[in-house]
């Protein structure tokens, strides 16, 4: 596999210290766009020759140091900056905590007892006799059962923890210092996440009685990604005590955020190609080894988010990082085939497993990024989405929506297709600049303990199975396009009338199951509370029950997710879901649907 090898070092700008007394902010709104216009020009001006990379010999454990870190900014530009950094500090509303602290204060996020994960660990079958009669029924008398679908099975649970594990933490994108100033330092260290993935497995099996040896590691490192992989294969394979540990391990678990996702998977995948970690212990039992991917840019940002101000603002100190990100949405770049390359290796020669966890309302990472809806379904790939408080940010107005997002990924994971819902639906749901959907989860012991779960108690693949990946056009998504609008509206109510129609052709091909004939005097009876089962037909009532119920106005703006952070008019997203809703309950009505609705 062609990794990278050669560590570059970019060339950053470093402004001025500001003064203790922020002068007054007398810039509109309205005069952002003109602002962030200066600051992109001479971004550009300083970027043109971004791809001239510098070796370097020796890399220190330190962060990389920019070379012209005292460099000031022109002076021209010195008061249109002090006036864009106070404006990102007022959109992103957060304080600044202890860099070096992984006690930092949770005050800010939601408790996690009204947060959710959706779909649980739960829709996985459990491999038992019931089960596996279960599916020789359908294979046997069911038509259109020998296509067969694959996915991961339950086959441990509290009772059978892991003797040892070692977890190795990976942090993702961290902003310039001088943007640290502005809107504080970062929580979500690599030690951040060692440390509340290790509390999330000890409680889960505290009431075991077992011994659990946990062995961390937290890789902390800024940089690009081929860069952050040299830097920490280097560092892993120099430490014999890491190595010695890995190798003694039954489980080697890797909780990553947002840019080291990527990062984490390429590691991994080298270190496995090379033979430094291996899938057997040294006493010939199997290795378990996962990664938990949250929020991960695996198919770069939100896609219109570059033209935004506070972006543009970035570009001026981040250059090629904040540049390569972007990348990733292109299929054809570099980045985007090496990706894919070591997800092959990891996924499907490697037999590892990878759990993605996006946020419902992350302001920077749609859900078809962070829950890598370019590849396709396969058993050692789970993806769920992580919902914040659902009172709280109004998002019970979006029932609806989350209820396709729960069943689009639960079939994913059970290796059917959900007619594209999950990519033409993520646009609806970014949250605003203003929120803290990208980092929120990374305070919640439900994810670490998801991502866990999925790697130690599901069931190894006998045979290797191929990894296949999907494209689409990124560009067709931006519903900032007025020339889209049209194309995506038609586009989504026609998929949503073909994604119907599979969840129903599904439940009834389930009609002969054993859950169902054991639940006879529950089915048909509209009980839509038990949706965490891998059969369909609860799923069916309860999406159709909420978008019977789904009233989307022009004037909530509750419903308008992130218009108010884009140059497009208020009303373009809402108009969106009401066009929708009429035009999709117009063909409901036509193909009989209108008979699921509550008596």
């Amino acid at each position: 596999m062609p990794f990278f090898s050669t560590k570059s070092i970019e060339s950053d700008d470093k402004v001025s210290s500001l003064s203790e007394q922020q002068p007054e902010n007398d810039t509109s709104v309205s005069n952002i766009t003109t602002l962030a216009s200066k600051l992109w020009e001479t971004s550009k001006r300083r970027f043109s020759t971004s791809d001239n990379i510098q070796n370097v010999v020796t890399v220190n454990n330190q962060d990389l140091i920019p070379q012209d870190q005292n460099k000031d900014l022109d002076p021209v530009d010195e008061e249109a900056y002090k006036q864009a950094a106070q404006l990102l500090k007022d959109s992103t509303n957060q304080e600044s905590v202890n860099y070096e602290s992984i006690q930092a204060s949770n005050a800010n996020v939601y408790t996690a007892d009204k947060t959710q994960l959706v779909p649980g660990l739960d829709t996985l079958p459990k491999n038992t006799i019931p089960y596996r009669i279960s599916k020789f029924i359908n294979n046997c008398f069911v038509s259109d059962c020998r296509s067969e679908h694959k996915h991961a099975l339950l086959t441990k649970d509290k009772t059978s923890p892991p003797r040892k594990i070692v977890l190795i933490g990976v942090h993702g994108f961290f902003p310039h210092p001088n943007i640290r100033k502005i809107i504080g330092n970062p929580t979500g260290t690599s030690h951040r996440f060692i440390q509340e993935a290790e509390k999330s497995i000890r409680t889960y099996y505290k009431d075991s009685g077992s011994e659990i040896e946990i062995f961390s590691i937290a890789l902390e490192k800024e940089g690009k990604v081929f860069e952050r992989v040299d830097y920490f294969y280097q560092l892993l394979t120099a430490n014999e005590e890491y190595l010695d540990h890995i190798d003694s391990a039954d489980m080697v678990y890797f909780v990553a955020h947002s840019q080291g996702c990527p990062t984490s998977i390429i590691l991994l995948a080298k270190l496995l190609q090379n033979g430094i970690i291996s899938n057997l212990n040294t006493d010939g039992t199997k290795k378990k080894i996962g990664i938990l991917c949250m929020a991960g840019i695996m198919n770069g940002p939100v896609y219109y988010k570059d033209r935004y101000w506070f972006t543009k603002l970035y570009f001026k100190f981040e250059g090629d990082r904040l540049l390569e990100l972007f990348q990733f949405q292109d299929f054809d770049s570099i980045q985007m085939k090496m990706l894919q390359e070591a997800m092959e290796i990891l996924i499907s020669n490697q037999n590892c497993k990878v759990c993605f966890v996006g946020s419902l309302t992350d302001q920077l990472v749609p859900l078809y990024s962070s829950c890598c809806y370019y590849m396709k379904s396969h058993p050692n790939v789970f993806r769920s989405c992580y919902i914040d408080n659902i009172n709280k940010n109004g998002l019970y107005k979006k029932k609806f929506l989350i209820e396709i997002v729960r069943i689009s990924l639960k079939l994913l994971n059970l290796g059917y297709t959900d007619n594209k819902m999950l990519l033409n639906i993520s646009q609806f749901l970014i949250g605003k600049m203003s929120g803290k959907g990208h980092s929120s989860l990374y305070y919640d012991p439900k994810v670490y303990l998801l991502g866990f779960r999925f790697i130690w108690e599901t069931n190894d693949n006998i045979t290797q199975e191929e990894l296949f990946f999907r494209k689409y056009h990124i560009e067709k998504l931006d519903f900032t396009n007025k020339l889209n609008t049209e194309i995506i509206n038609k586009r989504l109510i026609w998929s949503s009338l073909g994604f119907l129609s599979h969840l129903k052709e599904l439940s009834q091909r389930h009609l002969l199951s054993v859950y169902t004939i054991t639940n006879f005097w529950d089915f048909g009876t509209y009980n839509v509370s038990n949706t965490e089962t891998p059969h369909f037909y609860n799923d069916l009532y309860s999406l159709l029950d909420k978008f019977w119920n789904w009233n989307p106005q022009t004037t909530d703006k509750d419903m308008a997710g992130d218009i108010n952070d884009n140059n497009a008019d208020d009303n373009t997203t809402i108009k969106d879901l009401v066009d929708w809703k009429n035009g999709l309950s117009e063909l409901l009505v036509l193909n009989g649907y209108e008979k699921f609705k509550k008596p």
